[in-house]
């Protein structure tokens, strides 16, 4: 199948779309026991893969083909399947961290620890500068465990949009899943169906996909929600974008000590990768570009943020820490909560990158 954009989308049996050779065992069905989703006010997108004349049939999945240019674009496949560029991830993970305006991979986020089955948000969706093919911009939601000074390796699911032109080769922000069962190492873990993990169930979204439209500034604002949950009935992981149960990672794919049973931490917020071209700073914008000072319809926003509480599934108003490296660069407001049900707790986020500030 052809989209409007130019890509093709191979329309994959459910059951085979790891691999000819491979065949997954009964599909099961999606979660009954998630928490009632919170109400929204902003309109969700739809994707250029919805807007094809033809959607894949029910019992195949849409997936985004890779070409040889899509790896090209890569020095090696373990940089392929990396969340980052493999230099980054081990300056990351061997050494002390950087900490400022010179840190190699850069957040404004919220996170807390508490023990959960997932969390749920709406996230605001730009298509924002990235300055670099090696960089990346994004808006996600994690649930994680592992790592930060315990004994087990980091694992996490993490799902949102994403700018990267060394992975989709354009400038569009596209929605991704995402998973790592070792601390983001060169294995156990991908983007969407790029590796044996993530299984896909429905046929009506498609990762890795862009979307039709997207937030302009003092213009129309639109947002994704999603929701990371893990299913009290088979252990799965699954990820639901709007009201579609789009699929799940199996409880197979991580360790007690890791997502097994449950998640210790949640996180949500931006994200980029700053490659200092030039020694400076990346002109990379994360969110809007504007900082959270610009309020509604310039600053990116996160809102209807909640957890899912273990032992009894209710969803929670989390009490978020903040993250960010340099306030220069990028910025993170207050973790407001209003009373009206589709904001709840909500927070602004972003910036343009370089500047007098920020080298």
């Amino acid at each position: 199948m052809s989209l409007p954009n130019n890509e093709t989308v191979d329309c994959v049996d459910v059951h085979r779309q790891h691999g000819s050779n491979v065949r997954l065992a009964e599909i099961p069905t999606a979660p009954t026991n998630a928490p009632p989703q919170a109400t929204t006010a902003a309109p969700q997108l739809r994707q250029v893969y919805d807007t094809a004349t033809d959607l894949c049939p029910e019992g195949t999945v849409p997936r985004r083909r890779v070409t040889l240019d899509d790896l090209r674009r890569f020095r090696n496949l373990d940089d392929f399947f990396r969340k980052v560029p493999s230099h980054i991830s081990t300056s990351d993970l061997e050494a002390p961290p950087k900490e400022g305006p010179t840190a190699d991979h850069q957040y404004a986020r919220g996170y807390q620890y508490v023990d959960n089955w997932g969390i749920e948000a709406a996230l605001n969706i730009w298509s924002p500068y990235v300055e670099l093919s090696s960089e990346f911009s994004l808006s996600q939601i994690w649930a994680v465990r592992g790592g930060d000074g315990a004994p087990a390796l980091k694992q996490t699911v993490e799902a949102g949009w994403q700018v990267s032109s060394s992975k989709y080769g354009d400038s569009n922000a596209r929605l991704f899943v995402y998973f790592t069962t070792n601390n983001y190492g060169s294995s156990g873990g991908c983007y969407n169906l790029d590796c044996t993990g993530f299984v896909q169930t429905s046929n009506l979204i498609m990762l890795g996909g862009s979307f039709a439209t997207y937030s302009s500034h003092n213009g129309p604002q639109y947002e994704l929600k999603l929701l990371l949950f893990k299913d009290l009935g088979n252990g799965s992981w699954w990820f639901r974008f709007g009201d579609t149960w789009l699929g799940y990672w199996p409880r197979e794919l991580f360790n007690d000590g890791g997502l097994a049973d449950h998640a210790g931490k949640i996180a949500i917020g931006g994200e980029i990768v700053n490659g200092r071209s030039g020694g400076r700073h990346t002109a990379t914008d994360m969110g809007s570009g504007w900082g959270p000072a610009y309020g509604f319809g310039n600053s990116a926003y996160e809102r209807a943020i909640r957890y899912v509480q273990t032992g009894t599934a209710y969803a929670q108003d989390p009490s978020l820490t903040a993250q960010f490296d340099s306030a220069d660069c990028y910025g993170l407001s207050a973790f407001a909560y209003s009373s009206d049900a589709s904001w709840g707790r909500y927070f602004y986020y972003g910036g343009g990158g370089y500047n007098a500030n920020c080298e």
